[in-house]
């Protein structure tokens, strides 16, 4: 096993634990802050998807005018 790969596989496990509300040591866990970057990113995609709706709806909209 290379040292990248061996570097590699260690981070992982460390991120994983991190995740997972383990920690190393007097390390504190990210897990809470990690939900809480997940709850802000659902928030952000409900908002564009939305966003997205009400402009296609204006799309739609202005595409009948031009059509009539």
């Amino acid at each position: 096993m290379t040292e990248l790969t061996e570097r590699f596989r260690d981070e992982r496990a460390y991120m994983s634990n991190q995740v997972g509300g383990k920690t190393v040591k007097d390390d504190e866990s990210i897990k809470p802050h990690f939900q809480q970057y997940v709850m802000k990113n659902e928030e952000a995609k409900a908002k564009l998807q939305k966003r997205i709706e009400e402009l296609k709806k204006l799309t739609d909209e202005q595409q009948e005018k031009v059509e009539v």
